[in-house]
């Protein structure tokens, strides 16, 4: 039997781009995200990137660090002060690298800003897509709204991409099952999802892994973006190998 461990790729932030409508993000989840952030933060066209990248890859390789914390942090409530010693900038540095995403991502911003008036219109709970509630009955103090506030970006997004996944393996299982495929089930994490296959299999079922998965959130309505899925198979963690270059490899 073989591992096969699957995930989506920027599921965070996809969900983000079909929530806001933002179609700049959108326009970047198409490429590399990141790298459209380390475009923004350091003002460069795709030409000075790769020149970056080709003069200096350690600054270069900084820079995507930057980025991706940015990406992955920013919506969550991450600010210059979370931000600055993990990215081993100032405090300064960092609040400019935040303003600089947030003016090419004003309708994601918008959005989450909006958050905290919603949950006031909703008689202090919010409802995320699949209808799941949290409530906060009680607003303590401004720092408790402003906690509030994030959690309202939070909430929808993590929950929402947790009950796609639940269906998107319960999917994969029945797919697989159904053309015969022997397949082992395990826990899945957030937005990647595991089962074990035959190893003459693996091939074959990671390309079904692939087609339902990034069918699941479409037919579920979440169709303003897409959905890419990266595969790893393996039978140890720790030595698992992208399916596609497991492959080549072979050939």
């Amino acid at each position: 039997m073989t591992i096969l461990h699957a995930d989506y790729k920027q599921a965070d932030l996809r969900l983000i781009a079909h929530m806001s409508g933002d179609q700049e993000l959108v326009r970047w989840l198409k490429g590399d995200p990141h790298a459209e952030v380390v475009k923004a933060i350091r003002h460069l066209n795709d030409e000075q990137l790769k020149e970056l990248e080709k003069r200096d890859i350690n600054e270069f390789r900084r820079s995507r660090l930057a980025a991706k914390s940015i990406n992955f942090g920013a919506f969550y409530g991450r600010g210059a002060e979370s931000m600055a010693p993990q990215l081993g900038l100032t405090v300064k540095e960092a609040r400019l690298y935040l303003r600089e995403y947030w003016k090419r991502l004003p309708v994601a911003k918008a959005w989450m800003d909006s958050r905290f008036s919603e949950l006031l219109a909703n008689g202090q709970e919010y409802i995320g897509p699949f209808g799941n509630k949290r409530r906060f009955p009680l607003l303590v103090s401004e720092s408790h709204r402003w906690r509030v506030g994030t959690l309202g970006v939070n909430f929808p997004i993590m929950s929402s991409v947790n009950y796609l996944t639940t269906m998107t393996h319960i999917a994969v299982v029945k797919n697989l099952r159904a053309v015969g495929i022997q397949t082992l089930v395990y826990p899945h994490i957030h937005d990647s999802i595991n089962v074990c296959v035959p190893e003459d299999k693996l091939q074959e079922a990671a390309q079904i892994i692939k087609d339902t998965m990034s069918q699941v959130p479409i037919d579920a309505g979440f169709d303003g973006v897409t959905w890419p899925v990266d595969v790893d198979a393996g039978t140890h963690w720790g030595s698992m190998v992208a399916v596609e270059n497991l492959f080549e490899s072979s050939t």
